[in-house]
């Protein structure tokens, strides 16, 4: 897997908030600052990252390192919340085309996300990101 193939870090630790627990393979821990985040492989065995206890002082998880496909999916299942990513064809003459959308599974309307992004990724990480506030 790339690293691209991961949710940033700022939704991963909103996934934490909102009760997160599938196991993962990846977590973001402290690289040598306070500030920086690196994304770590747990020696192949997937754990809930964000409720393990780890008495080892050097990498220690702050939080489980999700694939957008296991986020997507935990969406899905636990809230009935599908997220996408969609171009506005209303918008004209601008990079930022995509627009990230949510919708409910059972039928909903689909509802746009405010904003507009000039990649597909962007507009799903904020469809992402709106639909974790709303469950949170």
């Amino acid at each position: 897997m790339e690293y691209s193939d991961f949710v940033l870090f700022d939704i991963a630790e909103a996934l934490k908030s909102a009760g997160f627990n599938v196991p993962c393979a990846f977590y973001f821990a402290k690289a040598d600052s306070d500030e920086d985040m690196m994304l770590i492989v747990s020696d192949g065995e997937t754990l809930d990252h964000n409720n393990v206890a780890n008495d080892n002082p050097f990498l220690v998880p702050v939080c489980s390192a999700p694939s957008y496909h296991t986020t997507l999916e935990w969406l899905r299942r636990e809230h009935s919340i599908h997220c996408f990513a969609v171009v506005d064809d209303n918008v004209e003459d601008t990079d930022q085309v995509w627009q990230g959308a949510k919708q409910w599974i059972d039928g909903g309307l689909c509802i746009p996300v405010e904003g507009h992004y000039d990649t597909c990724a962007g507009a799903l990480d904020a469809a992402i990101m709106s639909a974790i506030k709303q469950v949170s």
